[in-house]
Order: structure tokens, then C-alpha cells, then sequence
């Protein structure tokens, strides 16, 4: 029998690459979150969260579709959600069919489809069932985002305002002005920090950018490799962008000094030197968004709102942070490794809230899919990949990334890939990560590289391979 008790409203809040670890309530002993923590306190965190498709493009299309990678075809950021491959409506479609009125405010990024020749403009029958729509395709703009007018025009470059300021103000104007009160709402609040800033266009107004940061590089003794000067993807995603350019406000920058933040066992000793300078960064951003949701948390309180509504808190993928073991920016995501698959998870309002201690349950982005169903009482209209949060029985793991692999999470590290041990008998994932796995797979590298066999068994963990013979 169908409950009589009216839905509830659904508040979804996604940061553009904020990993899980940069959070008050999860033991940073630097960064500041004391809204996010009070929501982890009063609500269910969900500790051992992993992206599902640790990429932006891949992950907003599998929350909206609630399909892995590989079966709704966007497999990276180059491709294209498409919709003949979906064997249900979108999540937005569903819940408009339930009575709801939905709002979406920021990036979407799973559109192709230039329309009038506006490649960030995204026209109706591409929003996938958002009704209210004050949002692009993609471009992390920190200030400077674009409005479109519905036929795709240019209306207003927001000059010199603060995207997750102004993204806040829009979200709260619609739920103020514009939304029918009779009716439930889902919101979707994309936040593009912390997310590297595009800044092209000051990198294109000024042909002696890179020979400025060479000098800033010199000055403060980051050693930066050369990579990091010969383009501007390498530059934006190497250099600390706020040296040069405003990404975020100074009052959050103040917040925090280089030599506050100590390296993790497995960084590129590529970033030894930057390492401080680019935290600072990345952490001034997560404090900008801690603030802004506590703008939203206040808002919902004086409006009579919070008591009905179901706030979600998470991210699309985590951040490298110089761990990337290869030859790479010290900015990144997109394997299974830790610090760029786990993300923050924090859920408050009906079915979450009780002050509990955080939930070590592995769970990942299809989870959540389901999860947004469940919390409004929507049946799926097909077969769901994952299961709801409110009905999830202990389970030791689930599966991980989904990109150039797929893994299984246990909840310690998600890089137990499901393919063939690498050339020298490790997973792929583990002799780079800062996990207790992960510091066991470097410690028998180590011990194979020396020449000694680290145990008498022939086992794929440890056993090392025989050595290639040439053929001439």
C-alpha cells in the first residue's frame, strides 16, 4: 500500500573533485569544514563512498542514468551520454513523473551537442527531465561563469562573482520565488571547486604567462618539472593557480599556510616543492564550499524548509594531489587508486539523521542513484545497479571504478583489479597507494629490486617475473 505521507524534498549538493579525506569530520588535521561537519554529526557519513566513474563527464552521466560507464557509452570525457542506450528515463524524469518539480543549477557535462554553435550552451531536450535549468555543459569557471538565455544566447557573464556564491544565491532565489509550494522539489547544486579553475583566458591574454610562473617557481623553490611550463594544461593543473590568478577568495586563502600540510608517503617527488602551495589552494576551495552550504542550511532553516528535505552532500571524483606515480600534473583523477576514486558522502534529514557514528559500509555512485529514488519513494523503472542506502545490509564490498578497468572496493583500498596481476606481479593500483595495502606492495617492491625473493611461495602477490630473455 502507498504511503499517504507527502515526499519528501531532495537536495542534492555535487563538488567538482573534492576527495574524501579533505574533511574536518574525517581527521584532516588542516582544512576547515565546520558546516560539513556539523552535517556528518547530525546526519549519516558514509565513510568507504568510491566514484563509480572517477572522471566528470562518466560520473554525471551514470548519477543521471544510473548505468556504469560502459553501458551508458561515455567512457571518458571526450564522449557523450547517449540516450538510446538507457533502459530507463533519468533520474529527473523519474522524479517528475512522481509529482516533482525539479531545478538544476551548474555544470552538467554530459552533452556533446553543440546547439547554434554554443558548445556550453545545452538546449531543452538535452537536460534530461530538469525542468528548471540555470546551468552549462562544462568549464570550471571560478568567477566569470555563463548564463544562457533559452535560445542559447550569452546573457551574462556573471564578471567578477564567485561561481559557488552566486550558484547558492540562484538555488535559494528558485526555492524563494520561482517554486510551486504545493509540490516536492529535487534540486541538483553543481559547485565546480575544488576542481582545478580555467583560466585560459588569462593565460591567453598575457603571452608571457608561463615565463612569469617560471620566476614565481624560481622565487619560492616549488621545483616544478619542465612539463609543467610547456602548455597550459600541464601549467593549470602543476602550478598553484592563486599565485597568478584569482580562483577563489582571499578571505579563504588567508585560512591556510604552505607549511601547514605534510607529504603523504606516496607523493611524485616530482612535487615535493609545491606540495604545500597547491594544498593551500585546493583547501581554501573546500572551505568556500563549506561556507555556501552553510548559507544553504541556514536558508532552509528560516524558510520552514529543512525539516522536510533530504540533503546530500558528495563529489564526483577525488584529486591526485602529486600522488600520481607517472609522468603527470600534480592535479588529476580517473583510476581506481584512493585518492581519486573515494569522495565524501554525508547524507541528513529523514532516514539519516540520529547523530550516528559514520557507516563503514562500501558503497558507490550507483548506491546513490538508488538512494535518491528511495528517499521519494519512486519505484525504478528498471533494474537498479545498486542498492539504497536506507536498505543496504552489511556487505564487504562493491564495485569500484569502472574506467580503464573495473575494481572491487573492500572498504581498505579500491584497487584490487579484476584483471591479470601487472609485469611485476602487483595490482595495478596498490604500489602507489598510501593505504596499509599499499605500503606492503612498495615495501616487496623494494625488496624485488634489491634482488631478494620476498617469501618461498609462488604466489601472483609477490612472486617476481622470471626475467625477459632478448631474441635477436
Amino acid at each position: 500500500m502507498e504511503s499517504t505521507k507527502p515526499r519528501p524534498n531532495v537536495l542534492l549538493i555535487v563538488a567538482d573533485q573534492h576527495r574524501a579525506d579533505y574533511l574536518g569530520c574525517a581527521g584532516h588535521p588542516v582544512v576547515r569544514t565546520p558546516h560539513m561537519d556539523r552535517m556528518a554529526a547530525t546526519g549519516t557519513r558514509y565513510v568507504n563512498c568510491v566514484s563509480s566513474a572517477p572522471l566528470c563527464m562518466p560520473y554525471r552521466c551514470s548519477l543521471q542514468s544510473g548505468l556504469y560507464p560502459f553501458q551508458h557509452g561515455a567512457v571518458d570525457n571526450r564522449g557523450h551520454l547517449e540516450l538510446d542506450r538507457l533502459e530507463a528515463p533519468p533520474l529527473a524524469e523519474q522524479f517528475v513523473s512522481a509529482g516533482y518539480q525539479t531545478a538544476y543549477f551548474g555544470k552538467c557535462h554530459w552533452n556533446r551537442e553543440a546547439a547554434r554553435g554554443v558548445p556550453e550552451y545545452v538546449p531543452p531536450h538535452r537536460r534530461l527531465g530538469w525542468m528548471h535549468w540555470e546551468g552549462w555543459n562544462n568549464g570550471h569557471y571560478s568567477y566569470d561563469m555563463p548564463a544562457y538565455s533559452e535560445a542559447g544566447e550569452l546573457i551574462h557573464p556573471w564578471e567578477g562573482l564567485y561561481e559557488p556564491e552566486i550558484m547558492t544565491e540562484r538555488a535559494m532565489r528558485y526555492l524563494r520565488e520561482d517554486r510551486d509550494p504545493s509540490k516536492p522539489f529535487f534540486m541538483q547544486i553543481n559547485w565546480h571547486p575544488p576542481h582545478n579553475a580555467t583560466s585560459m583566458r588569462e593565460f591567453e591574454r598575457d603571452p608571457d604567462c608561463l615565463t612569469k610562473a617560471r620566476e614565481i617557481d624560481a622565487r619560492l623553490g616549488l621545483n616544478l618539472p619542465d612539463e609543467a611550463f610547456t602548455s597550459y594544461w600541464w601549467f593549470c593543473q602543476s602550478f598553484p593557480q592563486w599565485l597568478m590568478f584569482p580562483v577563489v577568495p582571499e578571505e579563504f586563502l588567508r585560512l591556510y599556510r604552505p607549511d601547514e600540510f605534510k607529504a603523504p608517503p606516496n607523493l611524485n617527488p616530482w612535487y615535493r616543492g609545491v606540495l604545500g602551495h597547491c594544498s593551500v589552494e585546493y583547501a581554501a576551495m573546500i572551505t568556500s564550499l563549506d561556507v555556501q552550504l552553510g548559507r544553504l542550511m541556514e536558508f532552509l532553516r528560516e524558510s520552514g524548509l529543512k525539516e522536510d528535505t533530504v540533503i546530500i552532500y558528495t563529489s564526483d571524483h577525488g584529486d591526485y594531489l602529486g600522488t600520481h606515480p607517472g609522468k603527470a600534473p600534480f592535479r588529476g583523477k580517473g583510476d581506481g587508486s584512493p585518492e581519486s576514486s573515494r569522495v565524501p558522502l554525508i547524507i541528513e534529514g529523514a532516514g539519516f539523521d540520529g547523530a550516528q557514528a559514520p557507516v563503514s559500509l562500501p558503497c558507490n555512485t550507483m548506491d546513490l542513484h538508488a538512494t535518491l529514488l528511495d528517499v521519494a519513494r519512486i519505484d525504478p523503472a528498471a533494474r537498479l545497479r545498486g542498492t539504497s542506502l536506507l536498505r543496504a545490509a552489511d556487505r564487504p564490498h562493491c564495485l569500484g571504478s569502472c574506467i580503464g578497468g573495473r575494481s572491487v572496493f573492500d572498504g581498505e583500498c579500491p584497487t584490487r583489479w579484476r584483471r591479470r596481476p601487472t609485469a611485476n606481479g602487483f595490482p595495478k593500483g596498490c604500489a602507489t597507494c598510501a593505504c596499509p595495502r599499499g605500503a606492503r606492495v612498495r615495501r616487496r617492491r623494494r625488496t624485488i629490486r634489491r634482488g631478494r625473493r620476498p617469501c618461498t611461495r609462488r604466489c601472483a602477490s609477490c612472486w617476481p617475473p622470471r626475467a625477459r630473455t632478448s631474441v635477436r
